[in-house]
């Protein structure tokens, strides 16, 4: 049994990490969310990515 929603959080969490030019400062923003919707905004996340390993 998965989370069926589990690869498009993964997704949104990569595309805010390799669209941020501060790359710990982004792990500490992931991990300490505080506005879902912000962090949305901001990786730019389009509904689609490369396959999840």
């Amino acid at each position: 049994m998965g989370c069926s929603s589990c690869p498009f959080g993964y997704r949104i969490a990569q595309a805010y990490y390799l669209k941020a030019t501060d790359k710990a400062q982004a792990i500490r923003d992931l991990i300490t969310l505080r506005d879902p919707a912000a962090l949305l905004a901001q990786s730019g996340y389009a509904g689609s990515g490369p396959p999840i390993p």
